[in-house]
Order: structure tokens, then C-alpha cells, then sequence
């Protein structure tokens, strides 16, 4: 079945947790400025309930480990259903067409109306 789709934030994580176990905040770095940052967009807010649900579902498995002066953390791992669940998705999924976002060009677009200085800038 060949749907045209956008990856959903806990495809993503199963992604990211495809090479290894992490922290939800080490999830949400390769997708701020790390190795996903260049495909797709995951904000803390999405990532910590996609996980929930992830565990819910035994997709993923997590460990609570002790950090001085900071509460616990949980770190993250795949279950061999959630490996298989994400090699289906991505066999089953027909990605969506590629939209590129940019502020400067949206700011370029109203050049004329905006001081010469911050349009060189």
C-alpha cells in the first residue's frame, strides 16, 4: 500500500534510535542540529509524547539512569518490533514532495518595501 505521507514524529524516533540508544533531548539534537537536521523537523514538545507512546506500544524499551543534582534520565532503545515497525514504515511509505521553508527568501520577497541596509545585510 503506497500512501504519499510525511514521516510522523514517532517514525522519526525510530529512526534516530536506529543507531542506538538515547535520551528524548539526544533525539531532538539530531533533528536541531545533528545528523536528521537536514530532512525533517522534531520539537522537543512531540518527541517526549511520541516516545510515551512508542513505549506503550513496545516499540521502544528505556532505562532510567541517575544524574548527580538532576533528576533521572531516560535513555532509549529499540525493541526488535520497533526495528521491524520502522523498516515496514519506510518500505510502505511513498514520501510526500519536498517543501523548502526559508525566512530570507520570505523577507526577500518584500525587499522593496524594507531599508536597502537589511536587504544587503
Amino acid at each position: 500500500m503506497d500512501t504519499e505521507q510525511n514521516m510522523d514524529v514517532r517514525t522519526l524516533c525510530l529512526g534516530a534510535l536506529m543507531g542506538g540508544e538515547s535520551t528524548g533531548y539526544e533525539i531532538r539534537k539530531m533533528f536541531e542540529d545533528g545528523t536528521f537536521s537536514h530532512f525533517q523537523i522534531a520539537s522537543l514538545g512531540s518527541i517526549y509524547p511520541a516516545l510515551t507512546k512508542l513505549t506503550q506500544d513496545g516499540m521502544v524499551t528505556f532505562v532510567e539512569r541517575e544524574q548527580e543534582n538532576r533528576p533521572d534520565k531516560k535513555v532509549y532503545q529499540l525493541t526488535s518490533e520497533g526495528r521491524r515497525t520502522f523498516l515496514r514504515t519506510l518500505l510502505q511509505t511513498r514520501p510526500g514532495e519536498d517543501r523548502y521553508r526559508s525566512d530570507i527568501l520570505f523577507m526577500l520577497t518584500f525587499a522593496e518595501e524594507l531599508p536597502i541596509e537589511l536587504t544587503e545585510a
